[in-house]
């Protein structure tokens, strides 16, 4: 849909109006004119954004309105809390975050963890439908279950991705899982039989409709492998990581696929190329805030 500036304000107001809040927002990026609208006709212009902070040794939910702090925690209050009694450390992992839901993986329950969504803001949790193969996955305990939770911005699903992975042997899978919310069952997707996954060190991340992990043969070769969202297919890409080390992990900059190695950010540019964007004076810890 096309809009100049001759196009009436009042009509698109009624027109964006029309559509959900999250639409809205991304509404405001097409141009100037759509964002002065949407500030001027709609609610978007009166919400604050809040930072919301996940404690992961205590699972423990934060919200915070100070975005400029040097130190947002200082200025947090609590919003939710993981509630059973005597929780393990690190029990409750936070799988991802998406439009402010949080998904988080029990390890404590069910083979290789059960998968709840939970809204923060009402406290509101919904149970994820168990793995039917999750025992298959599991040999002794050397192996485990990646998992990774999207957001498709022009389908509007929800996608929780499951990737069979190994943290210190050479292991071989035909297939990845993915379980669109609201759907009953999981589907399996093919994957290149010659695709071995052997750890997820890295972890799983979605940018823009896109899952991604990196692949580590029983050579050390390492390569990226993506997830179409909405084709539901695998891809295994050409993309050289930007370098060799043992500590790295990938992470969203900037709505684009990043790489993150000690205190090193790379972002992956248009046609496969990655830009050395940020070097910080120290390591990155590992941090997940929406």
């Amino acid at each position: 849909m096309a809009m100049d500036h001759d196009f009436p304000r009042d009509v698109m107001a009624e027109i964006l109006l029309r559509l959900p809040p999250s639409s809205r927002r991304r509404a405001r990026l097409v141009c100037r004119l759509w964002r002065d609208v949407v500030n001027e006709r709609t609610t978007e212009a009166q919400s604050r954004p809040k930072l919301l902070l996940w404690r992961a040794d205590k699972a423990i939910a934060y919200v915070s309105s100070d975005l400029s702090s040097p130190s947002p925690t200082g200025s947090c209050t609590e919003l939710w809390r993981y509630s059973e009694p005597g929780p393990p450390l690190y029990a409750l992992q936070l799988v991802g975050t998406c439009n402010g839901l949080l998904c988080l993986c029990d390890n404590t329950k069910g083979v290789g963890g059960t998968i709840t969504l939970l809204n923060p803001a009402t406290g509101e949790e919904l149970p994820v439908r168990p793995l039917p193969c999750a025992e298959s996955f599991i040999i002794g305990t050397h192996r485990s279950i990646g998992w990774g939770y999207a957001y498709h911005p022009t389908t509007g699903q929800y996608k929780v991705v499951h990737v069979p992975s190994s943290h210190d042997r050479v292991c071989e899978f035909n297939a990845v899982h993915v379980l669109t919310l609201g759907e009953p069952t999981w589907r399996e997707v093919p994957v290149d039989p010659g695709d071995v996954i052997t750890r997820l060190a890295a972890g799983i991340v979605s940018v823009d409709g896109m899952t991604y992990w990196v692949r580590v043969t029983g050579g050390g070769a390492a390569k990226i492998m993506s997830f179409d969202l909405n084709d539901e297919r695998v891809v295994s890409t050409t993309i050289p990581l930007p370098v060799r080390r043992d500590h790295y992990r990938l992470a969203e900059v900037h709505g684009r696929l990043g790489f993150i190695a000690g205190p090193n950010v790379w972002v992956l540019e248009e046609g496969q190329r990655w830009s050395h964007r940020y070097n910080f004076k120290q390591d990155i810890p590992r941090r997940h805030f929406v």
